[in-house]
């Protein structure tokens, strides 16, 4: 009883510190939009993204990223559109240039999500009927940024990231999704 006691007390100093340091604004949303290129099965086009992340202090904070990617998947003979979302969570440190200009990097995980579709593929000089399963596979990301903050709440970010998921080429079992792409957006401060 003594040493549970004793790693309570020992915990809520610990968290008394964190929470010291905690900004006077701790939550951050952001709404993000732009284009990515695609190593596998989908043709360059447009993603959209959204997260939510709890400053722990002014550098560090736990992010939630949500993102759809929307394209055409490549070499299909109807112009067939594919989407993949990714939820994923990724610890963020922020290097504040000034009070109004912030770099940041992040790494993360989480899974990725496909849904099922049926099409027709080019394949040399015949036609390969593909039914895709949709499936749910793991995912990491890791990327880097700009902020500019217009006033101490409202800003906008431009962000590169590179996003890695377990999905397999319909071609190529060994051929897995690598998805680069470039954001711009809103981010607000609460």
């Amino acid at each position: 009883m003594k040493k549970l006691v004793i790693a309570v007390l020992v915990f809520m100093t610990a968290s008394l510190g964190l929470m010291a340091q905690t900004p006077k604004n701790p939550w951050t949303w952001e709404l993000q939009g732009g284009c990515y290129a695609s190593s596998n099965f989908m043709d360059s086009d447009w993603s959209a993204s959204t997260g939510i992340a709890y400053n722990f202090t002014d550098n560090w904070k736990l992010a939630f990223h949500a993102t759809y990617w929307d394209g055409k998947i490549k070499d299909s003979l109807n112009s067939t559109t594919n989407n993949i979302w990714t939820f994923t969570i990724a610890p963020e440190y922020d290097y504040n240039l000034t009070d109004k200009d912030q770099f940041f990097v992040f790494a993360g995980a989480g899974v990725a999500e496909m849904q099922s579709k049926d099409y027709w593929l080019r394949d040399g000089g015949r036609s390969l009927y593909v039914h895709q399963p949709s499936r749910t596979k793991w995912a990491g990301e890791v990327g880097f940024g700009y902020r500019r903050f217009f006033t101490p709440n409202v800003g906008m970010s431009f962000q590169l990231t590179y996003t890695h998921m377990g999905f397999d080429s319909v071609r190529y079992v060994s051929d897995k999704t690598d998805i680069g792409d470039a954001r711009i957006g809103l981010m607000v401060r609460f």
